[in-house]
């Protein structure tokens, strides 16, 4: 049977990550300190993060491990420039805590230890109606965190990418964007994800429903990044994708509002050109869109004319294609097909 084709590529010949001078140092933590930390706000953890997913069991039993003095893993947590707490990995067995602390789940179920054996004097307890010695047992417990430190070139934690990237493996791997949804929060993160339920670049794409592997917002990500900051751009992509968002995170209103309009209309502008103008012949390559997509945001405000015969003829271009299929994370590859593009569309 043959393989069924993905509908969008991936890069070709990303880079491995530079190199990193990372420092690993191992805290013992009381729960209820870390507690304290949650509830003040110095821990935090990204709401793009994966649910909590644990069963009240599951919960219960780590309770219960605590209590008995069993070894626990030990979460991960990057401590940013500002000194805050970023969990990393681990955010399961946290929120249980927290939860136990709290007395309920956030879900509004209350929190008693069940799954156990029932004549456990622990069984069916919240923690408010465990014994004193018990509550401060608990609370006295020992949780180890590893504290991951990027050293040095303050403001670029790309570092945090890779280490959540590659600690989040238990499971299916997690892909590019779906881990800075993770780790990069704020208002440039909101604003792509809305775009990228826009009609007319639903459209474009060729697809009604967001990608689960968040490849879709990646593209506009990869658009924005080499829009206002492809001068600086170095291999890898991923990276270099990872400084741009955690750089501005929180643009201005101002950039918000011209960024909206721009974008949208650029997709209007390709959507009135037939089904899928930029893959009408097989998978999305993100090569083609960051290309196209750039060269509309340079010349914002002009609508070229026979804007249809001109994406066409610059797909068909020998140049154009070389650059978008090979090697397209490649300084030279990229800042020619952005020449080439911008050429085609506005020359």
């Amino acid at each position: 049977m043959a393989q069924q084709m993905e509908y969008f590529v991936e890069d070709v010949a990303d880079t491995t990550p530079e190199t990193y001078d990372i420092v690993q140092v191992p805290a013992d933590y009381t729960l209820e300190v870390l507690y304290n930390k949650w509830e003040s706000g110095e821990i935090t953890v990204s709401r793009f993060q994966r649910e909590y997913v644990w069963t009240a069991t599951q919960a219960s039993r780590l309770i219960e491990s605590f209590m008995m003095g069993l070894p626990v893993p030990p979460v991960y947590v990057f401590v940013g420039f500002d000194k805050k707490m970023q969990v990393i990995d681990g955010i399961q067995r946290l929120m249980s805590v927290f939860s136990f602390f709290k007395g309920s789940f956030d879900h509004g179920d209350e929190f008693r230890i069940g799954g156990i054996n029932e004549n456990n004097p622990l069984y069916g307890k919240a923690l408010s109606e465990m014994a004193e010695t018990d509550q401060m047992q608990f609370r006295q417990s020992i949780l180890r965190c590893i504290l991951i430190h990027q050293m040095g070139r303050e403001g670029d934690d790309t570092s945090v990418y890779h280490v959540f990237e590659r600690l989040n493996t238990g499971r299916m791997p997690l892909r590019n964007q779906e881990v800075r949804n993770c780790v990069y929060e704020g208002r440039l993160n909101d604003m792509i994800v809305e775009l990228n339920d826009d009609i007319h670049w639903r459209e474009i794409l060729g697809r009604q429903e967001p990608d689960k592997r968040k490849r879709d917002v990646e593209i506009i990500l990869r658009y924005l990044a080499l829009l206002h900051d492809g001068a600086r751009y170095r291999k890898p992509m991923k990276d270099f994708l990872s400084r741009y968002m955690g750089n501005n995170r929180n643009p201005d209103d101002e950039f918000m509002r011209e960024e909206r309009e721009t974008f949208r209309e650029s997709c209007r502008m390709l959507a009135e050109c037939g089904k899928r103008p930029l893959n009408p012949g097989g998978p999305v390559r993100a090569a083609v869109f960051d290309a196209v997509l750039v060269a509309l945001g340079r010349n914002r405000g002009t609508r070229p004319d026979d804007i249809g015969g001109r994406v066409k003829r610059l797909l068909e271009d020998a140049d154009f294609e070389g650059h978008t299929s090979k090697a397209t994370t490649d300084p030279s590859a990229v800042r020619r097909r952005l020449e080439i593009a911008e050429s085609a569309l506005f020359g």
